[in-house]
């Protein structure tokens, strides 16, 4: 073999190898991390004092009863995820696999160990399920509603997680209701979004004191080499050194 069909052999070999390893990586490629933003809700309403009425059968006089008024408190923390592009399927057993979102929530002042997720608890003896599944609606966006157990001036730090996969309720009874085990894939937790809790405000007026800090700039994934690229790489350097070899060896007989 000619100087010059090695040359264009190792080139063909290269660019192969490039092509195979851009399919590669891009079916192996991990799900994007959810992005979302947050918004302190205020839903909490009064229950106005009830005044009963009753005529006293003896007296004939109109005997007047009320009872308080009350305050319903009803405070979240409201989070709409941009949703991703998912079509569910049946796995090889007939489970049904969707998507779903988990949430995390810590101080922003806090180390990450203080990380707390609001709908994944302790069940019993140390068994762990989750008493909300959230899955991904079939608008635009999903919204994921945290309760309350915030105070005014709080910096809360926000995550979401995806996760491919089927719920199975927890058997066999007496156990929590609506609690279930999760069976499936784990995405990255996405990158964190803070809040600023501000004084209650209704839901249905503006809240100029509920911050948000912007989502940083996510870095894109080096992709890695896999066997599939490596393997062919070593064979092609392997094969041009023999037929440079071969060819010096014949030049010198």
């Amino acid at each position: 073999m000619s100087k010059g069909s090695a040359v264009i052999l190792l080139a063909v070999l290269i660019i192969s190898i490039i092509i195979t390893s851009g399919f590669v990586c891009a079916s192996t490629a991990k799900p994007s991390a959810p992005k979302f933003t947050l918004k302190y809700v205020d839903n909490s309403y009064d229950v106005p004092p009830i005044a009963t009425s009753t005529i006293d059968p003896y007296t004939g006089k109109t005997i007047t009863t009320t009872t308080p008024g009350y305050r319903i408190e009803d405070k979240s923390i409201e989070i709409t995820v941009t949703n991703q592009p998912f079509t569910p399927y049946s796995d090889t057993d007939g489970h049904l696999i969707s998507l779903f979102y988990n949430v995390r929530y810590k101080g922003h002042f806090g180390a990450e160990t203080t990380w707390t997720e609001p709908f994944y608890k302790t069940i019993r003896n140390g068994i762990y399920g989750f008493t909300a599944q959230n899955p991904q609606s079939n608008s635009g966006y999903t919204i994921i509603n945290v309760p309350f157990e915030f105070r005014v001036g709080d910096v809360v730090d926000f995550q979401v997680q995806r996760m491919e996969g089927f719920h199975t309720p927890w058997e066999p009874l007496p156990m929590p209701m609506g609690t279930s085990q999760f069976t499936g894939i784990y995405g990255d937790w996405s990158n964190t979004q803070t809040i600023t809790i501000g004084e209650a405000i209704n839901s249905n007026k503006p809240s100029p004191t509920s911050t948000l800090s912007p989502t940083p700039t996510q870095q894109p994934s080096v992709p890695e080499f896999s066997w599939f690229v490596i393997v062919p790489l070593f064979l092609s350097v392997f094969f041009i050194i023999v037929i440079f070899r071969h060819r010096k060896t014949d030049s010198l007989k």
